[in-house]
């Protein structure tokens, strides 16, 4: 019977219903130059490597080992400098040791990276000193699916070096329950490239030897296979949530060939050594967030168990491995004194156990334990806003007895030191969507176990490291100043930054070479195989400028979608006070990225030049410029719930020899050939 109406009934009062969200911390606000990539932007990006997904970022370079390896670089700045979060801890590999070790994540499982450039150590510490790079993978469920089920699978077949990857992300949830399951399996052959592997003039200018080994079109043991899954589960309230996850990943991969050394002996001859890394990462999180009020909003904690491995294999046998035991942990206090004024007050504790056994070994084991404290405040005033932040920071390092390669055993001290680290900001919104902001920073590091206590030859990286246990506190005051503009048709960023360095730890190339068969140290290479590059770690002075600028002009629609224009260019000087270079810094570049946008597809092109490196610091080699064409073309299907996108990417697509001035290895092995790459993705 159908319902009939009167026109005067009277209004029903419903109850107040009380709709509360997570409060986003620590957002990137017009006070930092922060980029989050996420969507398809980051899908598109999305290389085998951190640093190759993030390398055409403005300000950002990828620190290569060979394909398995890729470090982020953020203005110059790398390993212990740049800290590498996993949904706010630490990564906690071994990656900011040394640049032949991979970083233990994978880019498909990302739902969002975050790239902070410059000093991000107010929350994140004095590893964080020259930025941060935060992956946020949800292994750890924030929400409930609303339909009870979501997902994604991915897969990409790559022509370089027959390349092939898949991954997936399953989301189930009922009620106040959610649970995540997650999982990726990756598989390289040999990188492929379009000229010789290595540099055999610019080894005769650092070696004075000419390299008797090399091969044309490939780069040998280069191959390598990753898998890795996690679950998660998590209890979500309208009070709060706290969830929980387990972790694993694997990856082995080999260190390019020419680049690696090894002892065979006095008076052996040269062998064929295949060298390769065993990774093994297991690790267990913790998250929870409670909703207090008004006035003390939330608390969050979050604590992260790992346990790495890995091993440095020599023709199949174990030479040396790594450990990295590490219990992290961070709680923050969420306030909001008033609508302008708010915050948040935070602590955080590590205690590490950091060991590397074996033959080659060339750092002691040691015992890591830090404690920090932490504020950070911002008050909003209509169009401007400051925020202030502050933190101080303790670490102890306590090292064991290490035996040496010139069977001596070296006692060294246990090390303590103290940081503090400041920064203030201002924004001024002059336009809806324009604004004009200013960030100070002063922020301290203490020195890493490596740069204390590294006594021996790393001959993965074809180096004998020298640590200093007299290193002080390194500190950074920096400046950055930056414009953002969008006016509908034409938008655009510049950034421009200059950092003062005091008592800057660096590696110099003391030009010295040592021989492992005799356990000497020579003026001159005798034999190529066995002449490893006396690396030390010194302190001096530094001073960094540069500037990154992207504009953006959005034509009207042309009859296949939207096009738009987008000119990019970066630049980075960075002197030590001694009159010469900061060692291994990217070049400037500058280039075009033209895209096309529809409703069912998009598609882009993008070219970079790059300008020789001819600072590449003291006993190093230049680099020449290089230029890059890269395209991509995307193709979207819907039906119901489910949307599955085929594209198609290209990368180097000019096949040119591209050596990256950033890299340990440019002399040994250039970056990635043609690279074409096919794939597809579904979610629902």
């Amino acid at each position: 019977m159908p319902l009939a109406y009167s026109q005067s009934v009277e209004p029903t009062e419903l109850a107040p219903v009380k709709v509360e969200g997570q409060r986003e911390r620590d957002v990137p606000s017009d006070a930092r130059p922060d980029t989050r990539l996420r969507g398809d932007e980051l899908r598109q990006r999305q290389g085998s490597t951190l640093g190759a997904t993030l390398q055409d970022e403005l300000g950002v370079a990828n620190s290569s080992f060979g394909p398995g390896v890729g470090l982020p670089v953020i203005r110059g700045m790398t390993g212990p400098r740049v800290r590498i979060l996993l949904d706010g801890l630490g990564s906690h590999d071994a990656s900011s040791v040394s640049p032949d070790h991979a970083i233990a994540l994978e880019p498909m499982l990302a739902e969002e990276v975050r790239v902070m450039r410059g000093p991000a150590a107010i929350r994140y510490g004095g590893a964080a000193i020259g930025g941060a790079v935060e992956v946020i993978d949800e292994r750890i469920p924030q929400s409930v699916p609303k339909a009870g089920v979501a997902g994604l699978a991915q897969a990409r077949i790559n022509s370089n070096g027959n390349e092939r990857a898949a991954a997936f992300k399953l989301g189930i949830g009922q009620g106040m329950l959610a649970l995540h399951l997650d999982g990726f399996r990756r598989e390289r052959g040999n990188l492929q490239i379009p000229s010789r592997a290595i540099d055999e003039a610019a080894i005769v200018r650092q070696f004075g030897l000419l390299s008797a080994t090399n091969t044309t079109g490939y780069v040998g043991n280069t191959d390598g296979s990753s898998a890795g899954a996690s679950i998660g589960a998590a209890i979500i309230g309208q009070r709060g949530s706290l969830g929980m996850s387990f972790g694993g990943l694997d990856n082995e991969y080999g260190i390019p060939a020419g680049a690696h050394s090894h002892s065979h002996g006095p008076g052996a001859a040269p062998a064929n050594d295949v060298a390769r890394i065993d990774l093994k990462q297991r690790r267990h999180d913790l998250k929870g967030r409670l909703l207090l009020g008004d006035v003390l909003e939330s608390v969050e904690v979050r604590v992260g168990r790992v346990d790495y491995r890995h091993t440095e294999l020599d023709n199949g046998i174990a030479q040396t491995t790594f450990t990295n035991d590490v219990l992290e942990g961070r709680i923050e206090l969420n306030h909001r004194f008033s609508k302008q004024l708010s915050g948040t007050v935070g602590g955080q504790f590590l205690d590490r156990t950091f060991a590397a056994l074996g033959a080659e070994a060339f750092v002691p084991r040691s015992q890591i334990r830090g404690s920090a404290g932490y504020l950070t405040q911002r008050l909003d005033l209509g169009p401007y806003s400051f925020e202030f932040g502050a933190r101080r920071e303790r670490q102890r390092i306590d090292p064991d007895p290490q035996l040496t390669v010139f069977g001596t055993r070296v006692t060294q001290r246990e090390v303590t030191h103290t940081a503090e680290s400041f920064s203030f900001a201002s924004s001024l919104k002059f336009a809806r969507e324009d604004s004009l902001t200013l960030t100070m920073t002063r922020a301290k590091r203490t020195p890493d176990v490596q740069e204390l206590f590294a006594l021996g030859p790393h001959l993965a990286t074809r180096t004998f490291n020298i640590g200093n246990s007299r290193l002080s506190r390194e500190s950074i005051d920096g400046a950055d100043l930056g414009l953002s503009v969008d006016r509908g048709v034409v938008a655009g960023k510049v950034n421009v930054f200059r950092y003062r360095a005091r008592d800057y730890i660096y590696q110099r190339n003391a030009g010295l070479f040592y021989d492992p068969d005799v356990r000497q140290f020579r003026v001159i290479c005798v034999r190529l195989d066995e002449c490893l590059p006396v690396q030390r770690y010194e302190q001096s002075d530094a001073r960094f400028k540069g500037f990154e600028l992207q504009l953006a002009f959005r034509l009207a629609e042309v009859p296949f979608g939207l096009l738009e224009l987008k000119p990019f260019t970066d630049y980075l000087r960075a002197s030590l006070d001694d009159g010469t270079d900061v060692p291994r810094l990217p070049p400037m570049r500058y280039g075009m990225e033209v895209s096309l946008l529809a409703e069912a597809w998009s598609a882009s092109v993008r070219h970079t030049r790059a300008r020789p490196q001819l600072r590449p610091g003291l006993n190093e080699t230049e680099t020449a410029g290089f230029e890059q064409l890269n395209a991509q073309v995307e193709y979207r299907v819907r039906h119901g719930r489910f949307e599955t996108t085929f594209f198609l990417q290209g990368r180097n697509l000019l096949d040119r020899e591209i050596r990256n001035s950033v890299s340990f290895l440019r002399n040994y092995a250039p970056e990635a050939g043609r690279a074409i790459e096919l794939g597809l993705r579904s979610s629902f």
